[in-house]
């Protein structure tokens, strides 16, 4: 029985950290009408919610984003990027690959990028 409820827990173990260690997560306060472009990931995002897959080593001194309203650049920059404590346990290789990440909250309505406290 206790073999089975100790196999049982690593199960739920493994299957959080398939679940976390597959992607990075944050929060975009945007000025209205602009979205966040992040070319290392090609991908455009609206304000509030956005995930995408992690960032390689290259993005370690920060995430580079554009701020574009009706297909024109406004802004660009970089966002402060967070080390992921899940690649060092995530296999394969993670720590290689894929270890920055975003952090919770940016607020890109100023002239500079800011966390945020959301």
């Amino acid at each position: 029985m206790m073999v089975r409820v100790m196999a049982v827990i690593v199960l739920l173990l493994c299957v959080v950290m398939v679940l976390t260690g597959c992607g990075t997560g944050t929060k975009f306060v945007l000025p209205e009408g602009t979205r966040v472009y992040l070319p290392a990931k090609d991908r455009t995002f609206s304000p509030g919610r956005a995930k995408a897959r992690p960032f390689s080593w290259g993005s370690a001194g920060g995430i580079q984003y554009s701020l574009v309203r009706e297909g024109k650049t406004v802004k660009e920059g970089e966002l402060t990027s967070n080390f992921r404590l899940m690649s060092l346990f995530w296999p394969p290789l993670a720590i290689i690959y894929w270890p920055i990440g975003f952090k919770s909250c940016y607020d890109l309505t100023g002239p500079e990028a800011v966390l945020c406290n959301n």
